[in-house]
């Protein structure tokens, strides 16, 4: 049993090392794009675009708020969002707020 919760830790730590650190990356840089690409003057007057750049400011925060800590929490011990109650609480609430309002967006745009 022993065995089985280091080998679970450790796959953990490699998945947040490399994993959450490729998809952070790569969806800052899909959702910056398509943030550049939406604020053009075209697309602006098109509510389907509006609602695509809503969507893409929400990842970004989602992205930031969901992966960051985690990627924190790998290098250092101390992590204020999980020790500290109201950091973990506004973490939490911002993070189910941005995902719901990704997808809401995203739907609405169809």
């Amino acid at each position: 049993m022993y065995s089985l919760t280091v080998s679970l830790n450790i796959a953990q730590k490699l998945l947040v090392q490399y994993d959450h650190t490729t998809i952070f990356l790569l969806g800052t840089i899909g959702s910056l794009i398509n943030i550049i690409l939406f604020l053009q003057r075209q697309l602006r007057s098109n509510s389907c675009c509006i609602y695509l750049l809503s969507s893409s400011i929400s990842a970004l925060i989602l992205l930031s708020i969901g992966i960051i800590p985690q990627i924190y929490a790998l290098y250092n011990f101390a992590n204020p969002f999980t020790t500290i109650s109201s950091f973990c609480k506004a973490r939490s609430y911002l993070n189910q707020t941005s995902a719901m309002s990704c997808r809401w967006l995203l739907v609405m745009a169809c």
